[in-house]
């Protein structure tokens, strides 16, 4: 747990520090969000994709996650109202899993490095869901346009967008695996993974100088937690017994959902939708919670449910 736990809240204990001491300004923070969306993030988006392949049972997961995840989007529009001026948020925060930064780490090492592509399979759908209809929403409602034609004018001019459609067709036309195989496989893996390597620490520094200790704000990030379990909750009650009648469940598959259900929404939030104010403090100290009760979690349903 020590492994997976101390990193993070080390890079969160950094973000609080810079904050403190003014070692960074608002500024600078505002800069390398802008810096970590519109470079390293598509990067980790071609890397997530240009090696997939495809069988019966990962798209039929794959499937079922994308139907979920909207469906966990649209159960956080009713809540809204418990959350006053941040309640735009909320949707945002009920759907999406962190899978890069904390579920792949937490996977590796409760259930074994060797197993890891089974997280992955999991995984997939929620990637496909989070680089696509997720920051596609995110960049709409920060537009303040949700039209298909602006959504369409948004995703010419993202990144992010790019590099999912560039990885997408490398990897089902099979181009990443013949990369891969070739003389410069491993100095384009290297690359890649080089490049994207800072990416969770970065992220969880921002988080952490946005996090400030308001009794108000943390009682509404303890609410939020509760409404986030709360939806979650509902996805499991479906996507369990409905992926074991479709027969694409085994035991790692079964652990991976579970871990993916009690992880904190993409981090991806936090670059992406624009806050001000509280409702940034909000959105910090939600996730801080959310990542630690997560990883808890899962330990003890590791324990005494798997």
């Amino acid at each position: 747990m020590l492994n997976t736990l101390l990193p993070i809240l080390i890079a969160i204990g950094i973000g609080v520090a810079c904050r403190k001491t003014q070692v960074v300004s608002q500024k600078s923070i505002d800069d390398l969000r802008g810096l970590i969306s519109t470079f390293i993030i598509p990067v980790v988006i071609f890397k997530a994709f240009y090696l997939i392949t495809f069988d019966r049972a990962t798209i039929t997961i794959v499937l079922t996650m994308l139907v979920l995840l909207t469906l966990a989007f649209l159960l956080g529009y009713p809540l809204r109202r418990f959350f006053g001026e941040s309640g735009y948020t909320v949707p945002f925060l009920c759907t999406s899993y962190e899978g890069g930064m904390l579920g792949y780490p937490m996977f590796a090492m409760i259930m074994g490095q060797e197993n890891l592509h089974y997280y992955a399979c999991a995984d997939l759908g929620v990637t496909l869901f989070v680089f696509s209809v997720f920051l596609m929403l995110m960049l709409s409602h920060n537009n303040g346009s949700a039209s298909v034609k602006s959504c369409v004018e948004i995703a010419k001019k993202s990144p992010a967008m790019w590099a999912l459609l560039v990885g997408l067709i490398v990897g089902v036309l099979g181009l990443g695996g013949a990369i891969a195989s070739s003389p410069v496989g491993t100095l384009v893996d290297t690359t890649l993974s080089f490049l994207t390597q800072p990416v969770g620490m970065l992220v969880l520094i921002i988080i952490g100088y946005n996090f400030q200790l308001d009794p108000a704000v943390n009682a509404m990030s303890l609410r939020m937690l509760v409404c986030r379990y709360g939806v979650q909750i509902v996805l499991a009650l479906i996507a369990f017994p409905l992926l074991t009648a479709l027969d694409a469940l085994n035991p790692f598959t079964t652990a991976a959902l579970a871990l993916q259900f009690l992880m904190p929404p993409s981090f991806m939030v936090s670059i992406y939708l624009n806050t001000k104010g509280k409702t940034t403090s909000f959105m910090s100290i939600f996730l801080s919670i959310n990542t630690v009760a997560g990883i808890l979690l899962f330990l003890l349903v590791k324990v005494f449910v798997l």
